[in-house]
C-alpha cells in the first residue's frame, strides 16, 4: 500500500466489527476461552453455541443482533453427557436446528475438517467452535509446529468462510512454592507464544466458589476495546447454564453517562473515571464522546505526558462555555482534582 493509498485508507477507515454477541464476541474474531478441566468452561461454550443458533441473549443479558450459523467441535468428553446438558439448556435456552451442527469426530485432521465446515450448512458458518484446541493439533501446543497449525487453521476459517473462530483451552498446571503453596496468577495462559499472539480476545474462566455457583470471566486480553473487562455469573445446575448479574441496556447506558456528566458539568472527568462509573465498553464510550464534543457539550483538554481531561458543558450557552471552563475548572485543574 502507498502512502497515498494509506492516507485514504485512514481518511475512510473501516466500520467497527458488527457484533455477534453485544461486548463480547465479533465478526472475524478469534476469541479464546481457557478454564481448569471439570469447572464450566465447555458449558459456557455449549450455552454460547444455543444461543447464537437461536438469537437469544447470552446469559440473559448480552445481546446477540441476529441467530448465527454454528459449527461446534465437541472433541473431548461424554457425547451423550453432552445431550443429556443440551437436554436441559434447551427448556432455557431456544435451539435453532437449522443453525447448528454437532462435530463429535475425534480423528478428523484439520485440514479435512474444514471442507466438513465449509459444507456443513447452505452459506459458511458465522462462528466455529473448537472445544479444546489441543486435540485438533494432537500434540503439544507449547510447541511450535502445532501452535503454528492451529493458527493456520484459524486463519484459514477466517479468510475463507469470514467466520468467527472461538478457542476453548485448558490453563498450564497449578504452580506451587517450595512450601507447596500454590502460587497465584494473574494469567495461567498454556501454550506457544504463536497461539497467544494469534487470538484477539481472551478471557479467563475463574470459579468464585466450592460449590460453583459463581464465577467470572475475566479478560486477558484485547484488541479492539469492544469487549468487558469483567462478566460476573451465576450458575444455575438445574439447567446447566448461566446467568450474568444484572447489566445496562444500551439506552439505559447512554442515559448514565449523560446524567453523570450533568452532574460533572462545569467540573472535570476523565474518560476512564466515566467507564468506570457506568460500566460498560471503551467503543460504546467513544462514539458518545465524538457525539458530544460535535454538540459543543464536552470539552476535551490534552496535555502532554497528562491523562486527558474531561469538562462536560451540557445545558451550558456557548457564549458561557469558555467563562464556565475558566471560572468552573481552573482551579480544579491546578489541584489535579476531578480524577479521584
Amino acid at each position: 500500500m502507498t502512502g497515498d493509498s494509506l492516507q485514504q485508507a485512514i481518511s475512510n477507515p473501516p466500520p467497527i466489527a458488527p457484533a455477534l454477541v453485544e461486548d463480547f464476541l465479533h465478526t472475524n474474531c478469534c476469541l479464546m476461552l481457557t478454564g481448569e478441566t471439570g469447572k464450566g468452561k465447555s458449558v459456557i461454550a455449549a450455552q454460547l453455541a444455543l444461543s447464537l443458533s437461536s438469537g437469544t441473549s447470552l446469559f440473559n443479558s448480552l445481546a446477540i443482533p441476529m441467530a448465527c450459523r454454528v459449527y461446534y467441535m465437541q472433541l473431548e468428553g461424554s457425547f451423550s453427557e453432552q445431550l443429556r446438558r443440551l437436554h436441559f439448556m434447551h427448556t432455557v435456552i431456544p435451539i435453532n436446528a437449522h443453525n447448528l451442527y454437532w462435530d463429535a469426530d475425534r480423528l478428523t485432521m484439520p485440514l479435512a475438517r474444514y471442507e466438513r465446515i465449509a459444507k456443513a450448512f447452505a452459506e459458511p458458518p458465522h462462528v466455529v467452535i473448537i472445544d479444546p484446541i489441543y486435540k485438533l493439533a494432537g500434540m503439544d501446543v507449547a510447541k511450535a509446529e502445532p501452535a503454528l497449525a492451529i493458527v493456520r487453521f484459524s486463519d484459514k476459517l477466517m479468510a475463507s468462510l469470514g467466520c468467527s473462530v472461538v478457542m476453548i483451552h485448558h490453563p498450564h498446571r497449578e504452580k506451587l512454592t517450595p512450601y507447596g503453596k500454590l502460587i497465584e496468577e494473574e494469567d495461567f495462559y498454556y501454550g506457544h507464544s504463536f497461539l497467544k499472539n494469534h487470538i484477539e480476545v481472551s478471557y479467563a474462566f475463574k470459579p468464585l466458589d466450592e460449590q460453583g455457583e459463581r464465577s467470572q470471566l475475566i479478560r486477558k486480553k484485547r484488541r479492539e476495546e469492544n469487549t468487558l473487562e469483567l462478566i460476573d455469573l451465576i450458575y444455575h445446575p438445574e439447567t446447566y447454564t448461566c446467568s450474568m448479574l444484572p447489566r445496562l441496556s444500551p439506552g439505559n447506558k447512554r442515559t448514565q453517562v449523560m446524567e453523570f456528566l450533568i452532574r460533572r458539568t462545569g467540573h472535570t472527568t476523565s474518560f476512564i473515571e466515566v467507564r468506570q462509573e457506568v460500566g460498560l465498553s471503551a467503543q460504546f464510550l467513544r462514539e458518545i464522546q465524538i457525539e458530544l464534543i460535535q454538540r459543543g457539550e464536552l470539552k476535551v483538554m490534552q496535555d502532554p505526558g497528562k491523562p486527558s481531561i474531561w469538562i462536560p458543558m451540557i445545558g451550558v450557552h456557548p457564549q458561557e462555555s469558555s467563562h464556565a471552563v475558566a471560572e468552573g475548572t481552573v482551579s480544579e485543574l491546578s489541584q489535579g482534582a476531578g480524577l479521584p
